[in-house]
């Protein structure tokens, strides 16, 4: 059987000197370069893409094989009182991809760092029947500055976390994925994808407590009230695709159904969170993890 390729995604930035990204940002990027080194002595062909603005093009490693710039950010398509020009998702998958021959996608958040055996773990993950995966990561103390020390987060093995921070899908998808005018760097991002991708096929996988990808602390800079603007947008845009896809495919018995509008799912009643539950991931562990970002979005779904 022929290896299969890769082509992975990230938004390499120029961070500001109060960013948690000034730590995480060169650790991840080393993280990935190993994990390439790895993957490619067991035969697995990655090319590492870097889709970024002008401005942050210095951000991309020498060893990178790519890097694309992007044109427009969340302010093209929304007003805000505050200037963030954050990217939107759908632009990353369209210029990461755009020229690329790979088969699979994969995209991670710039804070998530790889293990080493990251790839040809996705790769034996594939093999096994899965067509897209989710893979959360586990978060590690914050002790953690200095990239020589990469050795020793990798042996720390942390906790868990249920946040959807990595994705790996066929790159010929990318032109069908409604994401709407979704942005990085502000909640919702992780759920939207997720909804977009399994919503392609039944033969997803949700990777939630293997050694795979790693977080440095739990700040949740993400949640910060300079972007509750962004957060609202976000959610706005989340309902806007579960609107969009229930309009071509029609509406779910959500009393009875045990599937919904976005892939397969355990059987669900309306009354348990007071709204049709458009967005819940299948498996009662899925269902009972993702009630509260369920109630966040309650009020666009009525």
């Amino acid at each position: 059987m022929a290896s299969r390729s890769y082509t992975h995604l990230i938004n390499p930035i120029n961070p500001p000197v109060e960013s948690d990204l000034v730590v995480a940002q060169p650790i991840t990027l080393e993280s990935m370069r190993m994990a390439k080194a790895y993957g490619e002595e067991h035969g697995l062909v990655i090319d590492h893409c870097a889709v970024v603005y002008e401005e942050d093009k210095n951000q991309a490693p020498i060893a990178f094989d790519s890097v694309k710039i992007l044109t427009r950010s969340v302010q093209d398509v929304a007003d805000f009182d505050t200037n963030r020009k954050l990217p939107l998702i759908k632009d990353i998958f369209d210029c990461g991809c755009a020229d690329s021959a790979a088969e699979f996608v994969i995209y991670t958040n710039l804070d998530i760092s790889l293990l080493p055996h990251f790839y040809t773990a996705v790769d034996r993950l594939l093999d096994q029947g899965h067509r897209a995966l989710i893979i959360n990561r586990r978060t590690i103390s914050g002790q953690w500055t200095d990239v020589n020390d990469l050795s020793l987060m990798f042996a720390e093995i942390g906790i868990a976390h249920d946040g959807f921070d990595c994705f790996v899908f066929p790159r010929s998808w990318v032109r069908e994925l409604d994401f709407g005018n979704v942005c990085i760097g502000a909640p919702f991002i992780g759920l939207v994808v997720a909804l977009a991708i399994t919503g392609m096929t039944d033969k997803w996988m949700l990777v939630e407590k293997e050694h795979l990808t790693f977080h440095i602390g739990d700040d949740r800079a993400w949640d910060s009230g300079n972007l509750n603007a962004y957060a609202q947008h976000n959610k706005l845009e989340t309902a806007g695709v579960i609107e969009r896809y229930e309009s071509e495919h029609g509406t779910i018995r959500w009393d009875t159904a045990p599937t919904w509008s976005f892939g397969a799912l355990a059987q669900i009643k309306v009354d348990e969170l007071g709204f049709p539950p458009s967005i819940l991931p299948r498996g009662p562990k899925l269902k009972k993890r993702l009630v509260s970002k369920l109630r966040k979005i309650r009020d666009l779904l009525s």
